[in-house]
């Protein structure tokens, strides 16, 4: 399932979360490219955030920050 920009529309946190957590217990790959407020675990520990940028996670694993809707890409490091 891929998706982007999109869950930002969804005003509510409570919302979000409990997408967040149908989607993961379906055993779908998850490809979610969100603001990184959005989804806050996804974000959770990762250092140089990309202003105006969005973060591209399969699964909830950050792999990318990219341009709203994916026109440019900065891949994330292991050392992210």
């Amino acid at each position: 399932m891929f998706h982007t920009a999109v869950l930002a529309y969804v005003r509510d946190q409570a919302d979000r979360d409990r997408f967040a957590d149908l989607v993961q217990g379906m055993g779908a790959v998850w490809i979610s490219n969100e603001g990184p407020g959005v989804v806050p675990p996804f974000a959770a520990g990762l250092h140089g955030r990309r202003e105006n940028m969005v973060l591209l996670a399969a699964n909830g694993a950050p792999l990318a920050w990219s341009g709203p809707h994916g026109p440019t890409i900065d891949w994330i490091g292991p050392d992210a």
